[in-house]
């Protein structure tokens, strides 16, 4: 992973953060940057995944390749792009919803997201796997697939014990 100094990205253009005029130390939103032309996703853990790739790249030839071949299958579904990103909007950070569980008084609705988070996450996998037919694309299925299992595994150990 290569580490990119603050005032390079702010060189380079890749993240730049405006203020809005009438809000005095509020929060700033992303002004025309290489970051805000790539941001197309649904979902604030796949926004996060993103913003990581820009800030810190991979070094790895294979890893970029993978990353690239896995961008592409996606893209190559049009038919079933519009119900991914209805189901990846319905996708919660994971990591926020453990901090909730950790500090206990859980509300109902920190259970509605996570259940409805594991739901989308496992229907948007069945779904990428009957959308692959050909064998030699099989590896970037298996990746795709398994993007977020780790997470899931968390989250069904939240909320089932």
């Amino acid at each position: 992973v290569m580490r990119i100094a603050p005032e390079v990205l702010l060189s380079l253009n890749i993240f730049v953060d405006r203020h809005h005029p009438s809000v005095h130390g509020g929060k700033s939103r992303d002004a025309f940057s290489l970051w805000s032309l790539f941001n197309n996703t649904s979902s604030k853990p796949g926004e996060k995944l993103l913003r990581s790739w820009f800030a810190r790249p991979s070094l790895d030839l294979e890893v970029l390749s993978q990353r690239q071949e896995s961008i592409a299958f996606v893209i190559s579904r049009q038919e079933l792009l519009p119900q991914w990103k209805t189901l990846a909007k319905k996708i919660k950070d994971v990591r926020g919803l453990r901090a909730s569980f950790d500090r206990g008084g859980l509300l109902l609705a920190d259970y509605k997201a996570a259940l409805s988070t594991a739901a989308c996450a496992i229907h948007m996998r069945d779904m990428l796997l009957a959308a692959e037919a050909s064998a030699e694309r099989l590896h970037v299925m298996a990746r795709l697939a398994s993007v977020g299992s780790t997470e899931l595994a968390e989250l069904s150990n939240m909320i089932f014990g």
